[in-house]
């Protein structure tokens, strides 16, 4: 009797002593479920302090308690904030057949067989938990990502099925390509500079000199300082425009533009008085053997943005807005050479006679730009997309005109012109591409761009005309700072993500 009475006792005691154990450690218990909520051992091991990027949660098949689930910050209960959130292949909980919209975070508090808090929007393909994820896989172009997983992609149009759609924003670590760019306008001023004999029989002429297209490459690079944001970093060059025009004539009858009556005007060959005589003046530029222009031009660009990602209501529709800093350098450089028949000299010895024109223009454009792209994707692995920037520059633009003869005569031509100054300038440009993926971190890119500045130093536009011998009246200097150029081409290469 005594033995039964305290076995009674005995298991009195445990019960008492094990509920009591559980009501003291509930709280800690709780307390250290708290970060991570029930999601699970995957949820913590991709858990991030709040303000870090995390990356994105896939709820493999077998992993029940993860559908419809969504982690959450510890700090402030709220979820986290990813590119590509992948969705609930089975529906809610398993169920497949419980699309819950629960007040915008996804998923069923308590399972299927508690129902759902938020309601039911239609089945699996139910609405988007507010966050880029789903409660089911989606009809192919509706929003959301799943996991490749049961579906078959090989025929992913784009346009239809219930396949699945993995087609998010579109992002690169680096950007490498080569660039082609023409340039629209050469010298901008028609401006004979020779003829042959006295007369207006013009051979040598500004219209002869075409700034073609020439290649150049383009560098980007992209930082993630947070998610869906990034810093790029960017440098486009080295373009080197130039060309050629040189006319020779064995007689030594050929004249400059420095021979005639007047800037622009009259016949070649006649002013000063017997410019076209035989050791007459000006040696350096008349009754020359031969006489040539060159126009040369570099343009360099460097620039730092910080861009933020879009997503459209569809995944296959996203883009980013940019702000940053850009500097780009525009040289413009034309000379004009003349070579002589006759020594400059009274006596008629040493070397011939000779003159060049150097005539240089330098822009350096600082300042702030906006600017936002959008991209399509048309089908897995192939997006076409647009770009457009523009933004308002400081130009500090230099000009300098200087012109030099050899050996140096009795009289010399010689001079040396300088002017400097900075004023507002803008700079736009646009661009369509094409990507496609060829490997998991390797795509090829191709596309056409157009750049257009204003505001500029040109060289074609500061040529003085006005003869340096002062036979033509009064040389005035003057500067330009007032040109456009446009340029427009294709460029092609390559981006890389690790």
């Amino acid at each position: 009797m005594l033995s039964g009475f305290f076995a009674r006792t005995r298991n009195e005691f445990i019960r008492i002593a094990s509920t009591a154990a559980a009501m003291v450690a509930l709280p800690f218990a709780a307390h250290a479920q708290a970060p991570y909520g029930d999601y699970g051992q995957a949820a913590r091991q991709s858990y991030q302090p709040a303000g870090r990027a995390s990356q994105a949660i896939y709820a493999a098949p077998n992993q029940a308690a993860m559908r419809g689930r969504q982690a959450v910050y510890a700090d402030n209960g709220q979820p986290t904030i990813v590119q590509t959130q992948y969705g609930d292949p089975m529906g809610c909980n398993g169920c497949g057949n419980c699309g819950c919209n629960n007040g915008g975070y996804g998923g069923c508090d308590t399972g299927c067989d508690g129902g759902c808090d938020g309601g039911c929007d239609g089945g699996c393909y139910g609405p988007s938990n507010g966050y880029g994820g789903f409660n089911g896989p989606m009809p192919m172009g509706a929003g959301g990502t799943d996991p490749p997983i049961g579906y078959d992609l090989a025929n992913d149009v784009g346009v239809q099925g219930d396949l699945v759609d993995q087609r998010g924003p579109h992002f690169f670590d680096v950007r490498a390509e080569a660039v082609y760019l023409h340039r629209d306008v050469t010298f901008e001023r028609d401006i004979d500079f020779t003829a042959l004999n006295v007369g207006n029989t013009v051979v040598l002429s500004s219209r002869e000199l075409d700034l073609n297209e020439q290649t150049g490459f383009r560098v980007i690079g992209r930082y993630d300082i947070a998610p869906m944001t990034v810093v790029e970093f960017g440098y486009t060059g080295i373009f080197n425009w130039s060309d050629t025009a040189r006319v020779v004539d064995p007689t030594n009858n050929l004249f400059s533009l420095f021979s005639r009556t007047a800037p622009g005007t009259g016949l070649f060959g006649v002013d000063p008085a017997g410019v076209n005589v035989a050791h007459g003046p000006n040696p350096e530029s008349e009754r020359a053997s031969q006489q040539s222009i060159r126009m040369d031009s570099d343009l360099q660009s460097a620039e730092i943005s910080y861009r933020r990602y879009w997503l459209g209501y569809l995944p296959r529709v996203s883009g980013t807005l940019l702000a940053g800093f850009r500097y780009t350098r525009l040289d413009d450089d034309f000379t004009f050479s003349t070579l002589g028949s006759e020594p400059a000299t009274a006596q008629q010895q040493g070397p011939l006679a000779a003159l060049k024109y150097t005539d240089r223009c330098d822009n350096n454009l600082a300042g702030c730009q906006i600017g936002a792209d959008a991209w399509v994707s048309l089908w897995q692995g192939f997006r076409i997309g647009s770009e457009a920037k523009a933004g308002l520059y400081n130009n500090h633009w230099v000009v300098e005109n200087k012109i030099t003869t050899t050996p140096y005569g009795t009289i010399p031509p010689s001079l040396f012109e300088r002017f400097r100054g900075d004023h507002a300038a803008l700079l736009a440009e646009a661009s369509v591409d094409a990507v496609a993926d060829i490997l998991p971190s390797l795509s090829l890119r191709a596309g056409y761009e157009i750049l257009f500045m204003n505001s500029l130093a040109l060289a074609g536009r500061n040529f003085n005309e006005v003869s340096p011998y002062g036979n033509q009246g009064i040389r005035v200097p003057f500067f330009d700072n007032q040109g456009d150029l446009f340029y427009h081409g294709a460029h092609a290469g390559f981006e890389y993500v690790w």
